[in-house]
């Protein structure tokens, strides 16, 4: 549910107001969305309200709802909102069970894009300079991909980027970029992969700075 010094859902459906074209993109490239129809059509999952001039975002299910003052900590609250479609027993089992909790054999797997952009990135900055794990979450039934690897951040800095993403069911839909944070150097950002997500940390890695980015074409979003 939402805290109470926060607007009750029927002020906040009352005073729901149109997203931004920019926030728009940002609920979308992180990956907060919802699929709808036969397609498998994306829509944002966070919404907005204005209650008293202040603005208020939303990410809700049926069973609850998440209310922050900030559309970053709306879409943060995603992950576990999705999981309150599922039955009673899930969402119960969803609190306790954290994705690193849930006993993912997480694996290095790349598909035809993500190989194509490792194999520049082993060439211009080094190997293990990017990396791609998937792994199947059995209590959910849902397969999901992480990523570490060279990105730009909201101000347009290189940075190296930890996060992760539920695969759609449809191996043919469109995979939308990963939501996570951003790091000065490879080991810190591969260090939060293995603490958030328990994925196992490379014997072979390699303490890559901004440095090595100086000089490498970075894609604005890092998708899988």
């Amino acid at each position: 549910m939402s805290n109470k010094n926060e607007p009750d859902m029927k002020t906040l459906k009352k005073n729901k107001v149109a997203l931004s074209e920019d926030e728009r993109k940002e609920v979308m490239n992180r990956g907060a969305v919802w699929h709808h129809g036969p397609n498998g059509e994306e829509t944002p999952a966070v919404w907005k309200a204005v209650v008293n001039g202040n603005d208020w975002y939303v990410c809700n299910t049926h069973r609850a709802y998440q209310c922050k003052p900030t559309l970053k900590g709306a879409i943060d609250s995603y992950d576990f909102i999705e999981t309150t479609a599922q039955s009673d027993s899930f969402v119960k089992l969803a609190y306790r069970k954290r994705i690193k909790d849930r006993g993912i054999n997480w694996k290095e797997r790349y598909g035809e894009r993500s190989k194509r952009l490792k194999d520049r990135y082993d060439k211009e900055i080094g190997r293990k300079s990017y990396i791609r794990w998937e792994g199947h979450d059995y209590t959910t039934d849902s397969d999901y991909f992480v990523i570490m690897g060279p990105a730009l951040d909201k101000y347009m800095k290189k940075q190296f980027f930890a996060g992760i993403k539920k695969l759609p069911k449809d191996p043919k839909a469109k995979v939308y970029a990963p939501s996570g944070e951003y790091f000065s150097n490879a080991m810190s950002a591969l260090s939060h992969v293995k603490e958030k997500w328990a994925v196992p940390f490379p014997k072979d890695a390699v303490n890559y700075s901004l440095n090595d980015l100086a000089n490498v074409e970075i894609a604005r979003h890092v998708k899988g």
